[in-house]
């Protein structure tokens, strides 16, 4: 009797219960958009410093490319990693073995890129 004072039973109903994934995707699409639009607005106001991050680091005023295009690639797969979570908030979702390539890739020609740098640049 105390029990169903506290916890009425008519209070859980099927439609309440099937409301609840779509109430949690929508509640982490907020957190997320919320924490994405503050980091951006951070970004443009500067205080979230930004001078340098595809710059070579000599001192010149060329784009490092291999930064840019995994800067690049690893924003596209943070979105669609994230796109996968909201379409099954369930469970985490599987990564296909072509983005992980594709992601492997990118960072083998960074790292080419800087091993290349370091050993044929730093040369007299």
């Amino acid at each position: 009797m105390l029990e169903e004072l506290f916890f009425p039973i008519e209070d859980v109903r099927e439609d309440k219960v099937e409301s609840l994934p779509i109430l949690l995707r929508w509640e982490f699409g907020l957190l997320l958009g919320g924490l994405s639009a503050i980091v951006f607005y951070q970004m443009l106001t500067g205080r979230i410093n930004m001078q340098g991050l595809l710059w070579e680091k000599n001192g010149a005023t060329n784009y490092t490319w291999g930064r840019v295009q995994l800067l690049f690639f690893t924003f596209i797969f943070a979105l669609i990693y994230v796109c996968k979570v909201m379409q099954h908030p369930d469970q985490l979702p599987k990564i296909p073995q072509e983005i992980l390539t594709l992601l492997a890739g990118s960072n083998l020609v960074y790292l080419g890129q800087k091993t290349y740098n370091l050993l044929f640049r730093a040369l007299p």
